[in-house]
């Protein structure tokens, strides 16, 4: 025999991760209103200009379907092309070792590999 309570944190848990699901399943999909449904990676600014200058100096291709907008949450499409963290990078921020790297716009796109969702979006200086 089951008891109320636990049957009442069953549902409750059943009703807060299903419209997660669905809102950020497919690629393209809109970002998630849930900021707990991507990390935080807490970078610095020095941090985040590191990564950036190296990103561009990687040569990666800086294209994106014209209706993509690379903002924190969003589902990177399939055809664009992600690069595996930069070992640099990875030696100074052990961290990041899992995600993968991408220029989309001038802006320098942090993605978790499995989910394909934008997790840090970096923008360079204004010179």
């Amino acid at each position: 025999m089951t008891s109320l309570p636990r049957v009442m944190a069953v549902l409750f848990l059943l009703f807060q991760t299903g419209p997660l699901v669905a809102q950020n399943g497919a690629p393209g999909a809109t970002p998630s209103t849930h900021p707990e449904a991507v990390p935080n990676l807490d970078l610095t600014a020095a941090q985040k200009q590191t990564i950036y200058t190296s990103a561009t100096n990687l040569n990666m291709k800086n294209e994106a379907p014209p209706d993509f907008q690379p903002i924190v949450g969003a589902v990177i499409p399939q055809d664009v092309k992600l690069e595996k963290m930069p070992k640099t990078i990875v030696e100074l921020t052990p961290r990041l070792a899992d995600f993968e790297i991408g220029l989309i716009a001038n802006q320098v796109v942090i993605v978790d590999p499995k989910s394909r969702k934008v997790v840090e979006v970096i923008v360079g200086e204004k010179k």
